[in-house]
């Protein structure tokens, strides 16, 4: 940017005090790795269903420390079951919580985080004991299982069209 053009700007946004040589601005890509939802889960947030439909869930950031989301299955009209979810970080770790047709929550503490990956355990429950959601291009895989992998159950996604 020009350094005319930098000097306007930073009159424009910050006011006097860009007078008193305080003006910075931002370039993207230059944020700092914080440690918040939606640096973390950026690429869980949107709307997904399973190709036949039965499935959606929804997730947005809803702040810096929470992640809001729902799952249904069935029709969108008249599901048959729904779920509350949240990802939450409290005490500097982040918990998954699941509601289940309103009953809960079940917690499970995060136990891995990469890029597009997250990985959810809780072994002193029955089932499921692990939740794992994994990002891989436009796709989205939701697996829950037991700790040893037993009982497997998965759901592939993609963007909702609406």
């Amino acid at each position: 940017m020009h350094a005319g053009l930098k000097s306007a700007v930073c009159l424009l946004a910050v006011g006097a005090h860009a007078l008193s040589g305080g003006c910075s601005y931002h370039v993207p890509g230059d944020e700092p790795a914080i440690d918040t939802a939606q640096n973390e889960f950026r690429w869980l947030a949107g709307c997904w269903v399973t190709l036949s439909g039965e499935t959606r869930e929804v997730w947005s950031v809803a702040g810096d420390t929470l992640l809001f989301g729902y799952n249904t299955v069935g029709p969108q009209t008249a599901p048959h079951f729904y779920e509350q979810l949240r990802i939450q970080k409290a005490n500097d770790d982040w918990l998954f919580s699941a509601y289940p047709e309103g009953a809960g929550p079940t917690q499970f503490p995060l136990a891995d985080l990469t890029e597009t990956s997250a990985v959810f355990v809780n072994p002193d429950h029955d089932y499921p004991q692990r939740i794992t959601y994994a990002r891989q291009e436009l796709n989205l895989t939701a697996t829950i299982s037991k700790m040893d992998g037993s009982n497997q159950q998965s759901w592939t996604y993609v963007p909702c069209s609406t």
